[in-house]
């Protein structure tokens, strides 16, 4: 399985090269290290054609990574114990800081030639009704 997350990881942080040094490292220690990425497709958490929103989104990682899986799944590198990532997502980030938001706009580019839908919002939405919440992803 190693193998696999490895493959993942690598994928998911490939497209960070353009924008440069930083945030391609940054993608790949975040995606290896911060569990979270992992737990959600290792457990199935996300169903096919789910509405994901990633408030505080930064660099979209949860996109880069659930678009990079999807691939991976397809061309046949994804761990057998592992259910299918999922499919047919909408994929909406929200970030209040702007110019983090407006300098990763490629990432949004590259996710609308997959044939996925983005939407990119650079601004907080002031009051927000959690729909549901995930507690104790790390057990």
């Amino acid at each position: 399985m190693e193998r696999e997350v490895s493959a993942l990881c690598a994928a998911a942080s490939r497209s960070y090269l353009t924008a440069g040094r930083f945030p391609y490292y940054y993608a790949q220690s975040k995606l290896r290290f911060d569990l979270v990425f992992l737990t959600l497709l290792r457990r199935g958490l996300i169903p096919d054609g789910a509405r994901v929103i990633d408030l505080g989104c930064g660099q979209s990682l949860l996109a880069a990574v659930l678009l990079a899986a999807r691939r991976q799944f397809e061309i046949g590198v994804w761990a057998k114990t592992w259910p299918p990532p999922p499919a047919n997502l909408l994929l909406q980030g929200m970030e209040r800081e702007e110019e983090v938001a407006h300098g990763f706009s490629w990432c949004r580019e590259r996710a609308a030639d997959a044939g996925h839908s983005t939407n990119a919002v650079t601004s907080m939405v002031e009051s927000l009704e959690p729909v549901a919440a995930v507690t104790s992803l790390y057990e």
